[in-house]
């Protein structure tokens, strides 16, 4: 367990137009699960006096990545924090707390299942890329589906990567559906709307043999959970993350 120990930005990966993956360089080991989170912490003036502002941001790269660590961090236009963690340069410092977290993936679920189930809203994908990252470079036998999704396709976190890793890996199903296309310039042929129970039982194989991972928007993690049940996945098989 780190405490407020200062991280240095080495890389910053621009994912979309108000999306950044911020790279920082590990001044010493941080051993984490995938799906922890981590604190970030800085000073910052608020009102002319100097206050010590933390924030939780979900680490989107996988535990085997021993040089450095990555959060994925949304520019909120009226957020006190996050604009300022966007506009962040390399080199820059701030101070890093963690991990922490119970929302953890856990390599002894192959005991009992074969199937994991990703399911994301927006920016709720940068925890289950730490993952599905996992079990890939791991090769571990788990069937992964991916259910992502997100306004337009401009907004695609890790898009490249999702399409890359598809076509590497047969035990890799991604599925983004955009909820509004009609907001976009580009246009989409694929899946559209909301995340759904249709939807759901589209992309399930085997549901007694499936572990769920839900992150994103509260109303979207709570009816997705309504849907699981209604398909009678049982609480042990839902596990879930609110932003």
């Amino acid at each position: 367990m780190l405490m407020n120990k200062p991280f240095t930005v080495i890389k910053i990966i621009q994912e979309t137009s108000n999306v950044r993956t911020l790279q920082f360089k590990l001044n010493e080991p941080l051993e984490f699960k995938p799906g922890q989170f981590i604190m970030i912490g800085k000073d910052l003036n608020i009102k002319g006096e100097t206050k010590k502002i933390k924030r939780a941001f979900s680490i989107s790269s996988q535990p085997s990545d021993k040089d450095y660590v990555e959060i994925t961090v949304k520019k909120e236009d009226k957020g006190l924090f996050t604009p300022v963690i966007f506009e962040q340069k390399e080199n820059d410092s701030l101070e890093v707390s963690g991990p922490f977290g119970q929302f953890i993936y856990k390599d002894n679920l192959l005991n009992d299942y074969e199937n994991i189930f990703l399911i994301a809203g927006g920016t709720g994908i940068a925890p289950l890329r730490s993952m599905y990252n996992h079990i890939l470079t791991n090769k571990i036998k788990l069937n992964i589906s991916l259910l992502y999704s997100t306004k337009t396709p401009e907004q695609i976190i890790y898009r490249k990567e999702l399409e890359t890793l598809k076509e590497a890996h047969e035990n890799f199903k991604p599925t983004v559906t955009i909820t509004k296309p009609e907001e976009s310039k580009e246009p989409w042929d694929k899946k559209k709307g909301r995340i759904s129970k249709d939807l759901i039982n589209e992309n399930l194989n085997n549901l007694e043999k499936t572990v769920f991972f839900i992150c994103g928007p509260p109303e979207m993690v709570e009816s997705t959970v309504t849907f699981l049940k209604e398909l009678n996945a049982t609480n042990e098989q839902i596990k879930v993350e609110k932003w």
